[in-house]
């Protein structure tokens, strides 16, 4: 079959070493069988557990002799869900721009009602297998969990409890984001490409895949990292990706590239805090966007 989309790894490299070399390679944007606007929308079909020696997780859910194994998960969650648990109200709504984009660049395009729909059928699973006494419900919540968060992260962005830099590490830790880039390989050269728009040096790269796939006390940008959430929070949390951000939503916009002094301006203009919505506000009121000029 063709896909529609180059790589950003080979997956079928044998070990460390090959993969760093091959670290350019064309990328399978896609790892399920079938077309991606087919399986994106029908979450409801995808196995038990999918492509189990691609999950680039620090710890195993997966057991050839039981199945499901019961964890600890390592993060705490951080919306509760069930019958002491609230949330903000999740709705099918129009998508923003902000949305859009963020689909666009993290999900292949999957959009918000997807997300919904797969997060509640893990929260089936999860009630299904809890009332039958298994305990398959840790791994179903804790990926309900993952949606949820991403879904949400927009609204909370507009009501100020969560940050931009939060807003993207959600959107590259969710199970649609670890079926595109199926495996530790993948995901470390997306996470680079994705947040800061180029892919690893060759140091980065060995660090951040010691650390996710083999959870290895690792030293990246100064931090030191263990796992796959150590390893996005110090990248959401480098001043790089501040200009990566800048530099996504302005050619984004404007269609082109930027230069460096309308990076050092609009850096200005996002903060610290790479707050994205004056930069948003002052790029689609100019005239470049309004083609008037």
């Amino acid at each position: 079959m063709g896909f529609r989309h180059t790589g950003r790894g080979d997956p079928d490299e044998g070990g460390l070493g090959p993969h760093i070399r091959h670290r350019g390679a064309a990328r399978v944007a896609h790892g399920r069988a079938n077309a991606t606007h087919q399986l994106l929308d029908n979450g409801r079909y995808w196995p038990l557990v999918r492509h189990t020696a691609f999950y680039s997780f620090g710890y195993q859910f997966f057991s050839a002799n039981t199945g499901i194994l019961e964890i600890t998960i390592r993060r705490p969650l951080l919306l509760g869900h069930g019958t002491d648990g609230t949330h903000a109200p999740i709705g099918f709504v129009s998508p923003s721009l902000i949305q859009l984009y963020l689909t666009g660049r993290f999900l292949d395009g999957a959009s918000r009602e997807s997300l919904i729909l797969e997060m509640e059928f893990q929260r089936f699973l999860a009630t299904q297998d809890s009332l039958a006494g298994g305990t398959a419900y840790l791994f179903f919540n804790f990926q309900a969990d993952r949606l949820e968060r991403t879904v949400l992260s927009i609204q909370e962005f507009r009501a100020g409890t969560i940050d931009w830099r939060e807003v993207n590490r959600r959107f590259c830790d969710n199970s649609f984001y670890d079926e595109i880039n199926m495996n530790s390989f993948n995901f470390v050269n997306a996470a680079f490409d994705d947040l800061y728009g180029r892919y690893p040096t060759e140091a980065g790269f060995e660090q951040a895949y010691a650390a996710v796939e083999f959870g290895a006390p690792s030293l990246l940008f100064g931090e030191v990292i263990e796992d796959r959430f150590d390893f996005l929070d110090a990248m959401v949390g480098d001043p790089e990706f501040e200009e990566g951000a800048v530099r996504w939503l302005a050619e984004k916009l404007l269609v082109r590239p930027i230069t460096g002094a309308e990076m050092a301006a609009w850096r200005t203009t996002a903060g610290p805090d790479v707050d994205i919505r004056p930069l948003l506000k002052l790029l689609i009121s100019s005239d470049e966007y309004a083609d008037f000029e």
